[in-house]
């Protein structure tokens, strides 16, 4: 509202009677609502979009998009949908360069209850229709006559996809790649979206207000999985509690006692009880009654368990929860019974990187500096609404059958995109749901088959199929007859396919030919043979210049010379150059070739790259969205030294691979935390912070060009505080990770089991503090941050410096 265009614009609105201010608590901040007349306004215009997009109804399409405005969404649908997750899917991308295999599509959040239905004739407010029983002809064959109109937001979309408007669609029929990742923010499952078979797992500091003791008390069953609970449902009124309660308990009784004499009187009273509580004064023995009610005292810390409060008073509550603030070590639950609750307390607990559940049965919870999700019930019985600011809030069904591992995926197998897909599915024994469908007719079948042998394989199917359908004899090779089979069929084979063969395996004189058919991954791997064969046989390097004569293979052949030649190799000067000539008219594999001849390379050497200007001026002609150019762009700015903005910053973490921006980590990870659009972009891109901050000491980073030193990281947590502004996504977890763990180290507490990899949090601390790693640690958990600490924990062992003072 300070902005003249927003004050003028809702001037307007109230002058025209669209709108309503509430000024009975003075004009400053004073709340806007719509008014009758605006809501009627909204709703013609409803209307209008329905009898626009009319023709969009019908029995192949029963919904449709009527409008799309950010992240609001308008929806006509001609049969109630089942609950308020759903998924519209996009249409597959025309373009087989773009595509990835996988369907797309957006979830939308809607709100079923406020649904309005209209007759499809005269466009009238009328009743919704019954359920459709799919028995009758009628059903099958007849239009719908009643539209029900509903407004929703965007939930999460897969892939690439966005909404537009006029999209048809039939609600019930599209499979989706996979429930929304936002529905998996924390380790324990809260219930199922209401309509859906999706669990919920809610992350950590949800906030709860529920007066019902039934739903209270299913939460608590749901959220309790290893985790100490604090509640008095259970009402026994018995408890152990650890000896540390007592401190934070005398310091509410004495607050301007000095500390050593408040420590001196703890012990005193710590001795007393634990030789004869029947020692103790009555006046104390009344005051620790009164407080914590019939209690047993305790050495032990805090564990996994149920305390039952029931009884305790305010005072006695309070000193128990600070006592498991400073000391916990699990997952823990507070129920706090009480109308009223310390504001300090209360936002520390939330904070906690260790508290999964805040539940205010009674009068409303403070307001809090952080954004947690909230949890209100509703008028269904189990059933409650989970509240992410002022979006459409998600019903949750609690008590029902949910998942303990990963969100449920739907089983009809796919056909995969390529062959890292297939491997990565078989590994991880999971069915293909998210690629494409199978190809029609006989191919389709035939691929199916060769599908269900791998990745064993059977000889008479592949032999049976390689005259007619290469790619389904490939797929059914046994793995021992495959590099025979590359050579008959590698100029058959659709590209990413070369990946079922062990690159050991591909003949020298394929070799280039199998890069350029390949993967990622796999390419990196030939790249590294092809250097290890360029270094003992120098005659190979010629037999790759005489390639340059085949036009459409040429890049390809200086590729490989410039991405497996040695940059330091002077007698290999003059094939470098010629390469650089042919690859400089088609720049494949920029990203292997500025790795391999650039990686050492820094502005300040005494004999700088030949090559390192000349590609400069060739990345600066790329287009600006490709590798190539981002990186030209980006050491162009450090050659001038010319400050990154934020939008800059973001293209080159989404466009460059990891290692050549984690140098700049740290400060960059700080700027984008500064900004809404920097943390909305955070939230929605899955990155290893962990990995990119706490590299191992004196590691080499930086674009290739200009080598930069890993810097130490300089973040705390009071820095990284705007994480618990971004509400949940993709990035959410990663940064969680970093803000928890660098939390615990800050104060003392012992490294928190992490989301992303479990050992996560010994990054942050002194390797000499760690426990021993071996290689386990690599498969657990995201790779790269697995790498990092098995290379850290063999780096302490030969007296490296650890990354933080």
């Amino acid at each position: 509202m300070r902005m003249s265009h927003t004050s003028l614009a809702c001037r307007q609105l109230r002058t025209s009677g669209l709108i309503v201010r509430d000024e009975s608590g003075g004009l400053r901040n004073a709340p806007l609502y719509l008014s009758q007349k605006g809501i009627d306004r909204l709703r013609e215009n409803a209307v209008a979009k329905l009898r626009q997009y009319s023709d969009h109804f019908s029995v192949e399409s029963n919904a449709c998009v009527l409008q799309v405005d950010d992240s609001n969404v308008l929806i006509g649908y001609a049969e109630r949908p089942p609950g308020p997750l759903i998924f519209v899917p996009t249409i597959p991308s025309p373009s087989p360069e773009r595509s990835t295999g996988n369907e797309g599509g957006v979830w939308v959040l809607i709100a079923q209850d406020s649904m309005e239905w209209y007759s499809m004739s005269d466009f009238s407010p009328t009743s919704p229709p019954p359920p459709s029983q799919g028995t009758t002809l009628q059903d099958f064959s007849a239009a719908p006559e009643k539209v029900g109109l509903v407004l929703g937001s965007i939930f999460e979309s897969a892939g690439d996809a966005q909404l537009m408007e006029g999209k048809r669609f039939m609600w019930g029929k599209a499979t989706p790649p996979r429930p929304p990742t936002r529905l998996r923010a924390g380790p324990v499952a809260l219930g199922t979206v209401v309509g859906t078979e999706h669990s919920f797992f809610p992350p950590n500091g949800l906030l709860a207000q529920l007066p019902s003791s039934v739903e209270r008390s299913l939460v608590l069953h749901a959220l309790s999985s290893d985790a100490l609970v604090i509640s008095d449902r259970d009402a026994t009124r018995r408890r152990r509690l650890p000896f540390s309660v007592l401190k934070p308990w005398l310091e509410e009784r004495h607050p301007r006692m000095s500390e050593d004499r408040r420590e001196a009187m703890w012990l005193e009273l710590v001795g007393q009880i634990g030789r004869d509580e029947a020692s103790l004064s009555v006046a104390l023995r009344r005051e620790l009654l009164i407080d914590f009610g019939e209690a047993t005292w305790t050495s032990e810390g805090w564990t996994a368990d149920h305390l039952d409060v029931y009884g305790v008073s305010v005072r006695g509550l309070t000193a128990v929860l600070t006592s498991v603030l400073d000391e916990v070590r699990v997952p823990f639950c507070v129920d706090w019974p009480f109308e009223h609750v310390s504001r300090e307390l209360y936002n520390r607990t939330l904070v906690h990187p260790s508290c999964r559940l805040w539940i205010q049965r009674r009068g409303a919870p403070p307001t809090s500096s952080t954004q947690n999700l909230f949890l209100k019930s509703t008028a269904s019985v189990s059933v409650v609404n989970v509240h992410s600011g002022k979006k459409h809030p998600l019903p949750i069904l609690l008590g029902g059958k949910t998942s303990t591992g990963s969100p449920s995926r739907p089983l009809s197998p796919g056909m995969p995109s390529s062959a890292s897909e297939l491997v990565s599915a078989v590994r991880l024994s999971e069915a293909l749901s998210n690629s494409a469908s199978f190809p029609e007719g006989e191919h389709g079948v035939r691929l199916q088959k060769a599908l269900e042998v791998f990745p064993q394989g059977d000889e008479l199917l592949a032999n049976g199929y390689e005259s007619e359908d290469a790619l389904a004899a490939w797929v059914a090779s046994p793995p021992e007859q495959r590099a025979g089979r590359w050579v008959r069929l590698h100029h058959r084979l659709p590209s990413g396919w070369v990946d079922l063969l062990a690159v050991e395996e591909v003949p020298e004189t394929h070799l280039v030919h199998a890069i350029r058919n390949a993967d990622g991954p796999w390419r990196t791997l030939a790249f590294h043979r092809l250097g290890m064969e360029l270094r003992t046989r120098p005659g190979l390097v010629m037999d790759l210049v005489g390639g340059f004569s085949e036009p459409s293979l040429a890049p390809w052949f200086a590729a490989c010379l410039l991405s497996a030649l040695d940059p330091r190799d002077d007698e290999m000067r003059n094939a470098r150059l010629q390469a650089f000539d042919v690859w400089s008219v088609n720049p494949v594999c920029p990203e292997e070739v500025l790795n391999n001849q650039f990686r050492r390379a820094t502005l300040e050497e005494d004999a700088p790259h030949p090559l390192l200007q000349s590609c400069l001026r060739l990345g600066l002609r790329q287009p600006v969205d490709s590798l190539f150019f981002v990186w030209a762009d980006g050491l162009q700015r450090q050659t001038e030294g010319v400050p990154w903005s934020p939008e800059h910053q973001r293209r080159v973490m989404e466009t460059l691979p990891l290692s050549w921006w984690a140098s700049f980590a740290n400060d960059w990870l700080g700027v984008q935390l500064a900004s809404a659009s920097g943390r909305a972009w955070l939230r929605d891109h899955d990155l290893p912070w962990m990995a990119q901050l706490f590299h191992t000491p004196g590691w080499l980073g930086g674009f290739p060009g200009n080598s930069v030193p890993h810097p130490t990281c300089s973040l705390s947590s009071d820095q990284l505080i705007g994480v618990k502004l971004m509400g949940a996504g993709e990035g959410v977890p990663g940064l969680n990770d970093l803000y928890e763990s660098l939390y615990a180290f800050e104060q003392g507490l012992p490294p928190p089991p992490c989301a992303t990899h479990p050992m996560a949090g010994w990054l942050v601390r002194p390797d000499g503090s760690w426990p021993l790693m071996d290689e386990t640690v690599l498969s657990m958990g995201e790779p790269l941050t697995g790498r990092l600490l098995y290379a850290r924990a063999y780096h302490g062992l030969a007296g490296g410096v650890n990354p933080l003072p």
